[in-house]
C-alpha cells in the first residue's frame, strides 16, 4: 500500500473512537494502537523495512489541550546498535538509513482519553493525521543529525543528546535478554571500541512533533 493510500484511510477514521471502530481496546500495550489501525486500514503486519511501499507510519501517544494537539511521548526513529553504528559514523543524513525510515512518515496522533482510575481505550481516537516529508526540513535535520554523530565520533561513547534545533535526539531504547539478563552494547570497528552498553535510537523531539500535527 502507498503512503498516500494509507493517509486517505486514516483521513476517514478521524474522531471516531476506538470503541466505534471495533477495535480490540484490551489490555493495550505501547504499539498495540498503531499495530491496531494498520490492520483497520488494511496494511500488512510483519517485520518489513518499511509499513508502506513508500514510508513509514508512527501513531504516539497525545492528548487535547485547548484545541491544540500535544504529544506526550517522542518518537522512535530507527535503532542504534553495534550493527550499524559504523554506517552512522561514515554515512552523511540523506544516505544513512534514519534519512532513508523517515524520508515519508505518516504521523497518527492517537488521543488517550483517560480518567482518575486510568486509560480508557475505548475512547481513544485518532486526530490530525499528518503526512511528513522530511526533505521539507532537510536542512535542520541534517544539523541535528551532524551534531549529534560529531558528538558519538569525539567523546568515544554514545549518551542522549539532542541536535541544535531540536529535532532530533538520541537516546537509550534497550532490554534485557531474556536467557542472558544484558542489555545489548554498542561496538564500532570503525572506532574499534566499545561506545555504549545499551543500544540507542533516534527520535523525532516533542517540539517539533507538536509544531507538525498542529499545523
Amino acid at each position: 500500500m502507498r503512503l498516500k493510500d494509507g493517509y486517505k484511510k486514516l483521513k476517514k477514521l478521524e474522531n471516531k473512537t476506538f470503541g466505534m471502530l471495533d477495535l480490540d481496546c484490551e489490555l493495550l500495550n505501547k504499539g498495540r494502537a498503531g499495530q491496531l489501525l494498520e490492520t483497520k486500514i488494511g496494511l500488512r503486519s510483519g517485520n518489513h523495512h518499511l509499513d508502506f511501499e513508500d514510508g513509514e507510519l508512527k501513531s504516539h501517544k497525545c492528548e487535547l489541550k485547548n484545541t491544540k494537539i500535544v504529544p506526550k511521548e517522542t518518537i522512535a526513529l530507527t535503532i542504534i546498535s553495534s550493527n550499524n553504528i559504523d554506517d552512522y559514523l561514515e554515512s552523511s543524513f540523506s544516505k544513512s538509513l534514519l534519512g532513508s525510515k523517515i524520508s515519508n512518515l505518516l504521523l497518527v496522533p492517537v488521543i488517550k482519553v483517560k480518567e482518575k482510575k486510568g486509560l480508557i481505550p475505548f475512547e481513544w481516537f485518532i486526530k490530525n493525521v499528518t503526512l511528513f516529508k522530511s526533505k521539507k526540513f532537510q536542512k535542520e535535520l541534517e544539523e541535528d543529525y551532524d551534531f549529534i554523530i560529531s558528538k558519538i565520533k569525539t567523546s568515544k561513547k554514545i549518551k542522549t543528546t539532542s541536535g541544535p534545533n531540536d529535532y532530533l535526539q538520541i537516546r537509550s531504547k534497550d532490554s534485557r535478554g531474556k536467557k542472558t539478563k544484558k542489555y545489548h552494547e554498542v561496538y564500532s570497528k570503525h572506532l574499534d571500541i566499545k561506545l555504549s552498553d545499551k543500544n540507542y535510537a533516534f527520535y523525532l523531539k516533542k517540539s517539533f512533533i507538536k509544531k507538525l500535527i498542529n499545523r
